[in-house]
């Protein structure tokens, strides 16, 4: 497509100077391939056309261009509002039309935009308007068309990637999108865009695919304008980003609040915000490719993915009204919480049962049977109460602890406790999932437990995974070190409730066909299907 927007251009500039058509060919050429990355939202393409042709087609001198100044060639100002309007040098509005139109449309559609600029062509003949404006018309024609569609080209992009199924309930909501009585929820380190990203792609998008969780709660992503979940996903998510590297630097003293201001005046700016989101896979693509390693590089990758890196909740459950938007509590270490309250149905309270009840089966297994295991031990007090029908409140929980000190992952851990305390007596439980960074034994799994929560996977299986990081993927940057379980889910349930686990097993455990070294991430993700209820009393 680079070349055919080159190709176009170059035809559309004949008339113009061969120095001027091969720059503006060019130009047009390294627009068409950044608009057609898969990270560039539409939106850029159709902003960036209207403004571009309001400056070529408007402020347009011949002579202006044509002559060099003592530094070379210069930029034609624009004219100011009282001058007389200047025609437009012949070729360059047509220039940029049809090269933005190659570039932006999908396939099929670029003669639909030449035909929006030859309509505007015989309108101006017939109105008398001078010719040379058509193309300017049809500019602007063709960027409302883009802007307008772009909801429509976004379904149609994520429906030939098979991110997302036409027509499928979601496992924990009902036809009308009313809360479920079982959900699934996912927990998933996805190493935002590093260690063989341009392959690691399409298969993660196809494992979270092949789940169809309710909730997907992802750590190390590329959130905000960045948008990777959603790439990954397609629509019908509520994404709720945690932006942790940009708010602990915003909250780092004045240098660091100046820093985060001006990224996110950057990032309000259409062009600017095309160039940063295109930074993070072109700068570790090229440290891949040389080997880059050493710690200059590895700050140029964090500089990069600073913006946008950090974790992210992406939900299909309704939230309750009332709820307030969804928070963030900074632990330091440039990490951080997020909670987001959503909605379930009540199921049918289950009977007595211990921790260690359930299926029995390895958490890596394909056998989700079994009557489920409920938190006991530390939930007492009255029923339920309340309406049987009416949805239950629980908080979802998202973290990413430290990973060098046992001590400082212990006292985040604490303080996210300590955060959510004030809000449990209004909950029929808490669903706390993320890298804890922690084997087990450690004092941050001793401190939720301390504090009432217990392990999705101790209650469905008996024990933890044997390990959930590393997964076995191999590439030329990856993090080494001793395999370990690093992820987990683990529940609350508020005194009058009952939280049933009803199955946990380990997900993006296989490796891609016919390479036994290409896995979704680094870490394997891990499935807990769950219900609430109401205790009867």
């Amino acid at each position: 497509m680079h070349g055919v927007a080159v190709l176009a251009a170059q035809r559309a500039t004949a008339g113009a100077a061969p120095a001027v058509a091969g720059a503006l060919a060019a130009a047009a050429g390294r627009r068409a391939a950044l608009l057609l990355a898969p990270w560039a939202p539409l939106t850029h393409g159709a902003r960036w056309l209207g403004e571009a042709l309001a400056r070529h087609a408007l402020a347009a001198r011949p002579a202006a261009r044509a002559a060099p100044g003592p530094g070379g060639p210069r930029r034609a100002p624009l004219p100011r509002r009282k001058r007389p309007r200047l025609a437009p040098a012949p070729g360059a509005a047509a220039l940029l039309v049809t090269a933005a139109a190659a570039a932006i449309a999908p396939r099929g559609h670029a003669a639909a935009l030449l035909g929006i600029r030859a309509a505007a062509a015989a309108a101006a003949a017939a109105t008398g308007a001078p010719a040379q404006f058509a193309s300017l018309g049809a500019a602007a024609a063709g960027a409302l068309l883009l802007r307008g569609g772009e909801h429509l080209l976004r379904r149609w992009h994520a429906g030939r990637r098979g991110g997302w199924r036409r027509g499928a309930a979601p496992v924990g909501a009902t036809g009308d999108g009313g809360p479920g009585r079982e959900v699934a929820i996912v927990t998933f380190n996805i190493r935002a865009v590093m260690d063989r990203w341009p392959e690691r792609a399409p298969l993660l998008r196809d494992t979270l695919a092949a789940l169809d969780a309710d909730v997907y709660c992802f750590q190390e992503v590329l959130t905000g304008e960045f948008s990777q979940e959603r790439q990954l996903l397609g629509p019908g998510y509520s994404v709720h980003p945690c932006r942790a590297a940009l708010d602990s630097v915003a909250a780092a003293g004045a240098l660091g609040a100046a820093y985060a201001a001006a990224t996110r005046a950057l990032l309000a700016l259409p062009p600017a915000r095309a160039l940063m989101v295109a930074a993070p896979p072109a700068v570790e693509g090229w440290r891949e490719r040389r080997g880059l390693s050493g710690a200059w590089a590895r700050t140029l990758r964090d500089a990069s993915i600073a913006p946008f890196f950090g974790n992210s909740i992406a939900s299909r459950l309704p939230q309750p009204a009332g709820a307030g938007p969804p928070e963030t509590l900074l632990l330091g270490s440039f990490r951080a919480a997020q909670r987001v309250c959503v909605e379930l149905a009540p199921s049918e309270p289950g009977g007595e049962g211990s921790s260690s009840s359930g299926s029995g089966s390895d958490a890596g297994s394909d056998d989700w049977g079994g009557g489920g295991a409920f938190v006991r031990g530390f939930s007492s007090g009255e029923g339920g109460g309340g309406d049987a029908s009416e949805p239950l409140r629980v908080w979802l929980v998202n973290t990413h602890l430290d990973h060098a000190s046992p001590e400082i992952r212990e006292r985040q851990a604490q303080a996210i406790i300590d955060w959510m305390r004030p809000l449990r007596a209004s909950c029929a439980g808490v669903v706390f999932t993320g890298d804890l960074n922690a084997p087990p034994g450690e004092g941050t799994h001793l401190a939720l437990q301390k504090a009432g929560f217990a392990s999705a996977s101790q209650l469905a299986n008996g024990r933890e995974p044997p390990a959930t990081w590393p997964s076995g993927l191999v590439a030329p940057l990856m993090d080494e070190g001793e395999p370990h379980c690093a992820d987990y889910v683990y529940v609350w349930q508020a005194p009058g409730h009952e939280l049933r686990v009803r199955a946990a097993r380990l997900a993006g455990d296989a490796p891609a066909a016919g390479d036994a070294t290409l896995f979704p991430s680094d870490h394997f993700g891990l499935q807990v299907r769950l219900a609430v209820a109401r205790r009867p009393g």
